[in-house]
């Protein structure tokens, strides 16, 4: 006989019946049943960033079995990496428990996702494109020239902009006296 446990660990009788008699032969416990974790509430913030910012990624790790994760990773461009609990003295998995990993993160686009074990069964999110991280531009060789005039001479101010990222600039200013013109 077959059947799908519906509590997690109770006793229940065996009997054996062969014609008219019926014979209680022992008690049977019914095999653990165990729920599998789940990851919710998954993500990083910010969301982009340049090569200084600190990432945060986040998720809640519920358990209806209240079994503690064996172990909790977000997984960064493929790399695993294990995550720490918000709250130690929280160990009730029942109603949802925090974890975090903070890192720097190298240039470019980045994907994430969490995975979680919780001695029975593993749980995973799908994996999210995020978070994109760029690289501040620069600015050098800045000069003017002529270096010195009257109130008809013409000044050309230059610079040079570089972005490692190829990313055209938004808008360049030169201040002068406090005043911002937009340069081309």
């Amino acid at each position: 006989y077959r059947m799908t446990p519906a509590s997690a660990h109770r006793p229940y009788p065996l009997f054996i019946h062969a014609g008219s008699n019926m014979n209680q032969t022992s008690e049977v416990s019914n095999p653990d049943v165990n729920t599998d974790p789940t990851l919710s509430s998954g993500q990083v913030t910010p969301t982009s960033g340049n090569l200084s910012t600190t990432f945060n990624f986040t998720v809640v790790y519920t358990d209806a079995d209240n079994n503690a994760p064996v172990d909790i990773n977000v997984s960064i461009d493929g790399t695993n990496y294990t995550m720490t609990e918000t709250d130690s003295g929280d160990t009730t998995y029942t109603d949802g428990k925090n974890y975090y990993y903070e890192t720097t993160l190298a240039t470019g686009g980045h994907t994430y996702q969490f995975f979680t074990n919780d001695g029975n069964n593993i749980n995973q999110t799908s994996e999210v494109s995020n978070p994109d991280v760029n690289t501040d531009p620069t600015l050098s060789s800045g000069q003017v020239t002529p270096s010195s005039g009257n109130l008809s001479t013409t000044f050309n101010f230059t610079v040079v902009y570089i972005d490692a990222d190829n990313e055209a600039p938004v808008d360049i200013n030169v201040s002068i006296d406090g005043v911002n013109y937009s340069m081309t």
